[in-house]
């Protein structure tokens, strides 16, 4: 078998070298750049609206209980007093004087007369036990005619307060004035009856107390 002549392998080896992309001078193959394209995804972010929630402090009203003082009644003792008659000072014939008491100590008596009434005032100027001594005392009371016998009859009654380590104690002491005068004599005589308790003025006496003298017109 013939080589092939060396034109034939010549040819040869440039077709392979052309082939190749491999050749020089003029029969060179220019390789021809084929565009590429880059996608390149890009995000675009929508501004969206935001809630910012800022907490409010609202003070809750509250309901404050304002104690309210309540006023409690205390219950008191009522003493309830005895009216005592009180002496008015009456136009009339008027009698006054210094009178024995028990003989050895006095009493200043004064009578005012209207009618069938009077107003009498006493004052003792010993205790006796039984009213504070030198304190007028009023009261009031009538006037008793007994013209059978010519004779007059003065009473009258008084409330004293207690007297301490008197005869009554702790309790009021009420008092009855009696005289008795007859004619037209200036001189009377009776005495005054001492009675434990306020308007007490019959039962048994706590004391007697005698009186006598002379009463004059003023």
């Amino acid at each position: 078998m013939k080589r092939p002549s060396f034109q034939v392998r010549l040819g040869l080896v440039c077709l392979l070298f052309v082939a190749a992309g491999c050749g020089g001078g003029n029969g060179a193959a220019t390789p021809t750049s084929s565009p590429t394209f880059t996608s390149t995804a890009t995000a675009t972010l929508t501004p969206t609206a935001t809630f910012t929630y800022t907490p409010t402090n609202t003070p809750i009203p509250t309901t404050t209980a304002t104690p309210t003082p309540t006023r409690t009644s205390i219950p008191t003792a009522t003493v309830t007093s005895t009216p005592t008659p009180t002496a008015t000072r009456l136009p009339g014939v008027e009698m006054a004087g210094r009178l024995d008491l028990d003989i050895r100590w006095s009493a200043d008596v004064e009578i005012r007369v209207v009618g069938k009434n009077l107003t009498a005032m006493l004052t003792l100027n010993d205790a006796r036990e039984v009213a504070v001594a030198g304190v007028a005392l009023e009261g009031m009371g009538n006037v008793h005619d007994f013209p059978e016998v010519d004779a007059v009859l003065y009473t009258a009654r008084f409330t004293s307060p207690p007297v301490a380590d008197g005869r009554c104690g702790a309790q009021p002491v009420s008092l009855s004035l009696t005289l008795l005068r007859r004619g037209t004599n200036d001189h009377v005589a009776g005495g005054v009856a001492v009675y434990c308790g306020a308007n007490t003025n019959s039962g048994t006496a706590a004391r007697m107390l005698r009186l006598a003298g002379s009463l004059t017109a003023k």
